[in-house]
């Protein structure tokens, strides 16, 4: 479920600190796609900040701490 995936996201950037996408994807086994479809409400309820790379990559995803 949706719930389970941005808890398994949550965790792993708990344990890990700020990744991108395709680490998300290869840790918890979800697609890319899925991983992004799983970010977007968190960030746009504050939880997850996004952060640009500097050669302007993929963003980089991390906890917001309260």
């Amino acid at each position: 479920t949706a719930e389970q995936r941005e808890t398994a996201i949550r965790g792993y950037l708990a344990a890990h600190g700020a990744c991108d996408a395709a680490e998300l994807s290869v840790a918890l086994g979800m697609s890319r796609r899925m991983v992004q479809r799983a970010i977007e409400p968190m960030a746009a309820r504050g939880e997850i900040a996004k952060e640009p790379t500097a050669a302007g990559g993929a963003l980089r995803y991390s906890l917001r701490i309260p």
